[in-house]
């Protein structure tokens, strides 16, 4: 079986990043990798490392992965680097706005299993419910966001499998992904789950997932460690996600080739993002009088407000009354056991649309000899 390392390649075009995967491929091309010293000074302002970078066709590979170009060089961008850490996840400071979406995703010119790899990703994602969904624009017109081939060799011992790019500050997704046709890629006979997982990625990136492991590159791909950075675009850390080692994420930098879809701590990752349509409440502890009982609210978008309510006269909210978790304590509950008493959330998004959420929670019966 041949080993694939898929790496993403963020290349730099004049409106944005470019997000790439690529695979080791055993045929080496020599290349001219020297680079001056003014150009590395160029590197390191930008925030990336010049260490083991290398001049290639277009400009210049740095981190192993990103490609600037010499028009990117002489500029001076402000990054927004938020957060970083090992392997938690992070989104790009652009984001899609104004949901509930639903994009549209067309297969130009390309063999059908690039059509039928596309239908998959599109299942994947929309299984979620999230308030983003996807399905395939009509026939012989260009989608949201339009997937197209290109046919590029090996470069040393790397070959690039597709690329996409970053949300737009309108809060669109980026319109393009390509794959890459030539032969050295994906074989005479592509894998199906290899090329919807490729596609799967790189659809996380045209909503504003950077990489799991940006923070250190090796954690996926071995070699020496590397911090992506914050770069033009942002890597601003999402709430709920690890702070360790998340070996199945999709949007792992470097992936082992054949399938991987997402795990769970990617999908609290979306749905923080991107929220579901049937948000839930969960409630957590011991449900005894006299002690605080938390309610969370999973399901929201980034940017949603919210309004709790209590339906027991019973029960006082101490915080947390107009964000994701509210605490709250009992005190007297009437009736005979088993005592409940609803909770409930309002939410309400950045476009005025709202949702509710209601939560059946349980106060436990303690044979008088209650807390107070």
């Amino acid at each position: 079986m041949e080993k694939r390392n898929l790496l993403l390649m963020v290349g730099l075009l004049t409106i944005g990043f470019i997000s790439c995967q690529k695979k080791e491929n055993p045929k080496t091309v020599d290349t001219n990798t020297e680079i001056s010293a003014s150009a590395k000074a160029k590197i390191n302002k930008l925030g990336f490392s010049a260490a083991g970078a290398q001049k290639v066709p277009g400009g210049y590979l740095v981190e192993g992965d990103i490609l600037l170009t010499e028009k990117i060089l002489d500029e001076n961008p402000v990054t927004s680097l938020l957060n970083i850490a090992k392997t938690e996840h992070y989104r790009t400071t652009n984001v899609v706005k104004s949901m509930p979406r639903v994009f549209t995703i067309s297969v130009s010119n390309l063999p059908a299993i690039y059509s039928d790899a596309t239908n998959l990703m599109i299942e994947r994602y929309n299984q979620l419910g999230l308030r983003i969904s996807f399905q395939r624009a009509n026939t012989g017109t260009i989608g949201d966001i339009n997937v197209v081939g290109f046919n590029q060799g090996p470069n040393g011992n790397q070959i690039v499998l597709g690329s996409s790019g970053f949300p737009t500050a309108a809060g669109q997704p980026y319109n393009e992904i390509k794959m890459n046709t030539n032969e050295a890629a994906y074989g005479t006979n592509p894998e199906l789950s290899n090329l919807t997982s490729v596609l799967q990625h790189e659809v996380g990136h045209t909503i504003g997932l950077r990489h799991t492991d940006l923070a250190n590159r090796a954690y996926s791909c071995g070699g020496q460690a590397v911090n992506e950075g914050a770069s033009l675009e942002g890597a601003v850390f999402i709430p709920g996600t690890p702070s360790g080692a998340d070996a199945g994420s999709f949007m792992l930098a470097c992936l082992n080739g054949g399938n991987r879809t997402f795990n769970n701590n990617d999908i609290v990752a979306l749905n923080y993002l991107y929220g579901t349509t049937t948000p839930r409440i969960f409630g957590y502890g011991s449900g005894y009088r006299g002690q605080e009982y938390s309610f969370t609210v999973y399901g929201s978008v980034l940017g949603d407000t919210f309004a709790w309510t209590v339906s027991s006269n019973g029960a006082t909210i101490t915080s947390g009354q107009n964000t994701q978790t509210v605490n709250v304590i009992l005190k007297n509950i009437a009736g005979t056991a088993p005592y409940t008493y609803p909770v409930s959330v309002l939410i309400t998004s950045l476009d005025g649309t709202t949702r509710t959420a209601t939560f059946i929670a349980p106060s436990k019966y303690c044979g008088g000899n209650c807390p107070l």
